[in-house]
């Protein structure tokens, strides 16, 4: 849309356009022809006009087009994924050992569901794909060629890729457990990733450097999957 400014040019042909819309001249009339003009006519049109243009010109701004001279902001980034506020998956939570891990671990997967079961299949599937991640991290590692000449480390994380597939196995076996209401599988295939996750790092014991003797370079992760898991195994427990 186009707004041209009202102008008004007293002569024998008086001409005044009040506003154009679309190319199209607007208004209750477009052209006074005049051969003789007296002196009260100017004030008239000139009232005439002005009053013509106060209505008309609110329209002209909210549907003038936006130009490059004014730039549209940036779309507002999401944020990231927030701890659940919920009081129920608080109160879970403030019963086990590590309630922030427990807020953060859900936090993800958090779908809205608040009872037993559903928590701990949200807590089971982030063990599940942080386990998944801790077997990437491994094999990254046992390919890094600061390793290439330490064949006891090299062999140390290739026991742990087979530790933490049995880790998924036993998460699987529990997830599955979940549908029936089989506490007691839940519980002892969880308990079996918990020991997987320490048998990783007991491959590392008293390896010479580059890495430290009895120092696994698995151990941060691994202690962070086994206090998941007794993160689940005291949410289940809730149970009984």
């Amino acid at each position: 849309m186009i707004c041209a400014p009202l102008h008004i040019v007293p002569s024998p042909t008086l001409v005044i356009p009040i506003v154009f819309i679309g190319g199209k001249l607007v208004g209750a009339m477009d052209r006074v022809v005049a051969s003789h003009v007296d002196g009260t006519l100017i004030p008239l049109l000139k009232q005439a006009a002005a009053l013509l243009l106060y209505h008309l010109w609110p329209i002209c701004v909210a549907s003038a087009p936006i130009t490059a001279s004014a730039p549209v902001p940036p779309p507002i980034s999401q944020p990231p994924t927030a701890v659940p506020s919920d009081p129920q998956i608080k109160s879970l939570c403030a019963k086990t050992e590590y309630p922030d891990l427990c807020l953060t671990t859900i936090a993800p997967l958090f779908n809205g569901k608040t009872d037993i079961a559903s928590v701990v299949e949200m807590l089971i599937k982030a063990g599940t794909e942080q386990t998944k991640q801790a077997n990437a991290t491994a094999t990254k590692m046992a390919a890094d060629p600061k390793y290439a000449d330490d064949p006891k480390t090299i062999s140390g994380l290739k026991g742990c890729y087979e530790m933490y597939d049995d880790a998924l196995d036993n998460m699987q076996n529990a997830m599955d457990a979940i549908p029936v209401h089989d506490i007691g599988t839940i519980e002892t295939m969880v308990s079996a990733a918990i020991t997987d996750y320490g048998t990783c790092d007991d491959g590392f014991t008293r390896q010479p450097n580059p890495v430290p003797d009895g120092v696994s370079p698995m151990v941060d992760i691994n202690e962070n999957l086994q206090n998941i898991g007794s993160i689940i195994l005291a949410i289940t427990d809730l149970v009984h």
